[in-house]
């Protein structure tokens, strides 16, 4: 059997694919090819071009991609209906066995145009993750060995033993949530750990960067995403929105405070962490204020050996 994946998703959802993507090419001897958007490929998925798995570039060699799927037995879809319009695909699909989340299983795919509608509300991501065991293949991203010197280079600038807590405030605008929110939190860490530094992973929000002082912040503005995830490992805790950064310390097991104002936490939200989640479209300082003693608890609790 040759299997052909279509996974063109954000970098937030290619690291959620990690996974199954992992399980398919640790489990499946035959031949994978990996079709996704070149700009993950040393942020996300170097460990398939180490592998020798074939990715392309699906904006520029449209002929290829229909060699492909002539020569594969599986299509897996990890995305959203809309490539297979984009890509012009679906009459090269119909004889073949294709997964994707309109439906577990499906061989003719005329009958489920009608899900167009619901793209934007459910993910194949969800249904692959639910169909293995993700856990035994959840180890952290695979990243080129400069990303990893860089990451040396720019921890030993810090004293041994200082405390590092990563602050990530932006995403999509739906997603975000007041500076307020952050600064709430930060105020408990730093009342337990006053000699911890905040290193942002962001552009520092302007709010936020007036609210705190500024000492307390060294931000990673500019970096590459991959040196970024890469320095993950020197952090202790990750405060955070839904977001690409959330779901990389997620595969570490770093432990995680997160604010899910318009997210399925179910669907997004950490999956192997320690984590607590400040859920609700209706969130507000009062509320999180409510929650002083179960964040202290958590904090002491993840950073008990810190």
């Amino acid at each position: 059997m040759k299997f052909f994946v279509i996974a063109d998703n954000g970098i937030g959802d290619s690291i959620m694919m990690l996974p199954a993507l992992r399980a398919l090419a640790m489990e499946v001897s035959s031949e994978i090819k990996i079709l996704s958007n070149p700009r993950y490929f040393d942020n996300v998925l170097y460990e398939f071009t180490k592998k020798s798995i074939l990715l392309n570039d699906y904006n520029n060699d449209n002929q290829h991609i229909l060699t492909c799927i002539e020569e594969t037995d599986i299509v897996v879809i990890y995305s959203t209906w809309d490539i297979v319009n984009q890509l012009g695909i679906k009459p090269f699909l119909k004889d073949k066995i294709v997964f994707g989340y309109f439906s577990e299983y499906c061989t003719n795919l005329i009958e489920y145009d009608h899900r167009n509608m619901i793209d934007q509300y459910f993910s194949v991501v969800m249904f692959f993750n639910k169909a293995i065991d993700v856990n035994r293949y959840s180890y952290p991203l695979v990243l080129p060995d400069s990303s990893k010197v860089n990451a040396s280079a720019l921890y030993s600038a810090f004293s041994p033993g200082t405390l590092l807590i990563g602050i990530h405030t932006h995403t999509r605008e739906e997603k975000m949530v007041s500076a307020d929110y952050f600064v709430e939190v930060i105020k408990i860490v730093k009342e337990i750990y006053p000699q911890s530094i905040l290193i942002v992973v962001d552009p520092v929000d302007t709010e936020l960067s007036v609210m705190l002082d500024n000492n307390t912040f060294v931000n990673l503005q500019g970096l590459d995403i991959s040196i970024v995830m890469q320095f993950f490992q020197y952090i202790s805790l990750l405060i955070c929105i839904d977001s690409c950064i959330l779901h990389a310390a997620d595969l570490i097991k770093l432990p995680i405070i997160s604010f899910f104002p318009a997210t399925s936490v179910n669907n997004w939200g950490p999956k192997y962490s320690r984590s607590l989640v400040i859920d609700g479209r209706n969130l507000s300082i009062k509320e999180i204020r409510s929650r002083g003693c179960e964040i202290t608890s958590f904090l002491k609790s993840s950073l008990a050996d810190k």
